[in-house]
């Protein structure tokens, strides 16, 4: 097991939106290092962070053979886009 010192002493009101891009981060590494494959689970399956609720409050990683999360970052602009490409289709 391993404390992180700053999660533990952490008093603010944004703790889980804070920690979630780093818990992110860590999971995306582990599954490109492949230390998802040999888990014993059928997939798909998926890692969320949850509240003391059990609420959802984001899915971290999918692991699925055919299905590929997309996140925030990779969606910036792709309406955008979308509307420039449609414009381009309309036009012609």
């Amino acid at each position: 097991n391993i404390m992180i010192e700053e999660w533990a002493t952490y008093e603010g009101d944004d703790f889980l939106e804070s920690v979630e891009p780093s818990l992110r981060n860590i999971l995306c590494r582990m599954k490109d290092a492949g230390d998802f494959d040999k888990v014993t689970i059928l997939k798909p399956y998926s890692f969320v962070l949850v509240d003391e609720e059990k609420e959802t409050i984001a899915e971290l990683l999918l692991v699925d053979d055919d299905t590929i999360l997309v996140n925030d970052e990779l969606l910036k602009g792709l309406d955008k886009e979308l509307d420039e490409f449609l414009k381009e289709l309309l036009e012609k």
